[in-house]
């Protein structure tokens, strides 16, 4: 089962291939890589990595951003929200002993992407409703993380211009 969500994950990372593409590391649940890919005005994350109680966690978020209100040099901090998807394998702790769960989430962070390098920072949170083997119940994920920014150029902007596929938040 691991060979298939690692398999999923590349699967899909190869279908945005040809877009603008943010890879990087999460630390929190999951603990493990990240990728974010444009969808429109939106945006489709997606995390592969170890849970707090060990195991394989595959975790996909489609996520919808306002302007935050809280200004960093002069542009406004993107706040983003939208519904999580999230499926473990292997997750075990002290209470129950689950092989698989699956779990829905409401995702909400902030992102903030650097002016002058290609990197940014990301913090979510996502409480939500999680269910294994035997058991049903709230659970919280999120976490804290970084992603370089892969710009696929096809054409400079003009002067004045945003470049296109950089940070549609902003």
């Amino acid at each position: 089962m691991k060979k298939s969500i690692v398999f999923i994950f590349l699967a899909v990372m190869t279908l945005f291939a040809a877009r603008p593409i943010e890879l990087g590391f999460v630390l929190g649940e999951p603990t493990g890589l990240s990728a974010r890919f444009p969808a429109g005005g939106n945006s489709i994350d997606l995390h592969l990595g170890s849970g707090y109680g060990g195991g394989f966690s595959l975790h996909g978020s489609y996520l919808f951003s306002t302007p935050s209100g809280i200004l960093i040099e002069g542009r406004n901090l993107p706040f983003y929200y939208g519904p999580r998807i999230a499926f473990s394998e292997g997750r075990r702790d002290r209470w129950r002993n689950d092989r698989s769960s699956l779990g829905i989430f409401f995702d909400m962070g902030l992102n903030y992407m650097f002016r002058e390098i290609p990197f940014n920072l990301f913090f979510g949170l996502a409480p939500g409703l999680r269910s294994g083997h035997d058991n049903f119940g709230f659970s919280i994920a999120g976490g804290i993380g970084f992603r370089y920014v892969f710009i696929k150029e096809t054409a400079k902007p003009r002067k004045g211009e945003k470049p296109k596929g950089v940070d549609v938040n902003w």
